[in-house]
């Protein structure tokens, strides 16, 4: 039986059960995981931002995916029944905007960011609308671990893809010796990081210190190998570097607020933007609630209820207040929201008594649970 607005009703009341406590509790690993999470999610959006800025006709940029970013995840963390999910630029909806860039001004003859706009409103409210009809009781029913990991994959392809792209673009802008450098920056930095997240079963150092190496891992690795080229010969390498607004205004030249004038586009091309806008919402939908469940399986041991048809109303109204704004709107990003849960999980050691089969005799270990 259909009974619009019930998991609507159910999310609210688990909000006001639950919100208070979300705030009570902060510690070392919080701040660790917080610092882990700033770096896993502004170095992918730069990325993005540095290829949509050269695909967008200078449209959308550093200044843009960070404001999008900020402004989503500040929204949500306030506001959201499941603070675990991470949200941010994704790479599926980069091409899209990319696409629908090079159609709005080769083929359409319209301005982007009113169609955008106008795409990105309508997909607003079919979030509301999904959020009131109850759609993740009929549509996650049908998705496994397999699903999940699947869309992960897919979602981890682009990000390497972005990657080279980059390195094909720095080798166009820059001397062979810079472009062999940033390589070795590109790949070092990812082996950096792996191999100090690890520093918890190392058997040097004290303790403390492996602890601190392994929770800031990612960002001792990004610092180390954004500073490298800028010391001693290094200094010297020819560099490509990201443009970047010298003030909080918009990247395109032309552009002098974040405020979209969406009403002045013609009719005809609003009722058009609702293909784009059914698009927007069905990659939006399948990857925020994807997001919400990996993060949330019971490895990582959370306790408190979610609440996806919140989220997802919320989303659709972030979705709008970045169009309006004319910058990307941001969703559930994977697999920086496993990785928050990751990052939040700590090891207690326990001593457990076991009987040994052989001699029937006690004996304890010390176990290791992670929580």
């Amino acid at each position: 039986k259909l009974r619009p607005f019930r998991l609507l009703k159910e999310d609210v009341r688990n909000i006001k059960s639950r919100y208070i406590s979300d705030w009570t509790l902060f510690n070392q690993l919080i701040l660790a995981s917080s610092i882990y999470v700033f770096f896993t999610n502004l170095l992918p959006g730069i990325t993005f931002a540095s290829d949509l800025y050269v695909r967008t006709g200078k449209t959308w940029g550093t200044i843009e995916i960070v404001f999008s970013t900020g402004l989503c995840g500040l929204i949500f963390a306030v506001f959201s029944s499941q603070p675990l999910t991470i949200l941010g630029v994704t790479g599926p909806f980069s091409v899209l905007a990319e696409t629908m860039y090079e159609l709005c001004y080769s083929s359409f003859g319209i301005d982007f960011l009113a169609f955008m706009a106008w795409a990105l409103i309508h997909s607003a409210w079919m979030h509301i609308l999904l959020a009131t009809l109850n759609a993740h009781d009929w549509t996650m029913h049908y998705v496994t671990n397999f699903s999940a990991d699947i869309f992960s994959l897919l979602n981890s392809i682009i990000y390497f893809h972005k990657a080279i792209q980059e390195l094909q673009r720095n080798h166009l802008e820059v001397p062979l010796d810079s472009f062999l450098y940033s390589i070795i920056g590109c790949i070092g930095t990812f082996l950096l990081a792996v191999g100090l997240s690890s520093a918890n079963r190392w058997n040097v150092l004290h303790r403390y210190i492996r602890l601190f190496v392994s929770e800031y891992a990612a960002a001792i690795s990004i610092i180390l190998f954004i500073a490298f080229p800028n010391i001693g010969e290094l200094a010297s390498l020819e560099k490509a570097k990201l443009a970047v607004s010298s003030s909080f205004r918009p990247s395109l030249p032309s552009r002098s607020t974040f405020f979209v004038k969406f009403w002045e586009l013609e009719v005809t091309w609003v009722l058009a933007a609702i293909v784009p806008g059914m698009i927007i919402t069905v990659l939006f939908f399948f990857d925020h609630e994807i997001s919400s469940i990996i993060c949330t399986l019971p490895r990582y041991g959370t306790k408190k209820p979610t609440g996806y048809a919140w989220d997802i109303a919320l989303l659709g109204c972030t979705t709008a207040i970045c169009g309006i704004l004319g910058i990307p709107p941001a969703n559930g990003l994977l697999p920086q929201a496993p990785l928050h849960s990751e990052s939040l999980m700590h090891t207690r050691t326990e001593v457990q008594t076991f009987m040994d089969p052989t001699t029937g005799e006690s004996i304890e270990k010390e176990v290791k649970i992670e929580r």
